[in-house]
């Protein structure tokens, strides 16, 4: 492997992933504050969500009406890990803790520690979404309400190109054949956006691709 290469492998800090929620089936350990942040993120994504404790937070019983959340009142046991994605480690018993990531990484699970981030797989950043975009943040330092207030400023931003993003996905979607790339080359562009904001896109496409229109 070059010099270079093995330079930048070794440089990569986080490697971002985007799951598909309603499929993902989580397992919290723990039924204290931090079980109860995550869990309330969670849910809004549609994840099936199992927590397993031995006492829960009175706030778990408002939750216990969505169809995609289950309390186990009881110990954790290495056997629960086989049914999930990921893990959320949050008890408050470091001991237990350590227990825990060990079976994780024994059987190769992903896994969060709340009490001591560094020591998990993976973090969960600040994630906004709007019609068309997706957007998540991650400091390289902890400071979640900075990445909050970067983020919404930078989909302020976005929100601009929601309706030409939509526009160009239904291109995308039009087109036949192997052209593909070459036409969306071509509407993905500052100049194809001057003429969509102009309402001019239309006639552009006519111009240089009558094949979409059916011709």
């Amino acid at each position: 492997m070059p010099k270079d290469i093995k330079k930048d492998i070794s440089e990569v800090e986080n490697l971002f992933i985007a799951l598909v929620s309603p499929k993902l089936k989580i397992l919290v350990i723990g039924g204290g504050n931090a079980a109860l942040i995550k869990v309330r993120n969670f849910i809004k994504m549609g994840c099936l969500i199992t927590i397993v404790s031995k006492e829960f937070k009175e706030e778990f019983n408002m939750l216990s009406g969505f169809p995609n959340i289950k309390l186990i009142k009881g110990e954790y046991l290495r056997d629960y890990l086989k049914h999930y994605h990921i893990i959320i480690i949050a008890t408050n018993n470091f001991k237990l803790n350590d227990k825990i990531r060990q079976d994780c990484d024994y059987i190769n699970k992903m896994y969060m520690d709340c009490g001591e981030p560094e020591k998990g797989l993976y973090i969960v950043p600040y994630q906004n979404d709007s019609k068309m975009f997706s957007l998540s943040i991650k400091s390289r330092y902890k400071s979640p309400k900075t990445s909050k207030y970067v983020l919404d400023k930078a989909m302020t931003f976005i929100k601009r190109y929601e309706d030409f993003s939509e526009y160009t996905a239904n291109i995308r979607n039009k087109i036949k054949g192997s052209r593909k790339k070459e036409i969306m080359n071509f509407v993905c562009s500052d100049d194809f956006y001057f003429f969509y904001k102009k309402r001019k896109a239309d006639i552009v496409l006519q111009m240089f691709y009558r094949e979409l229109n059916g011709e």
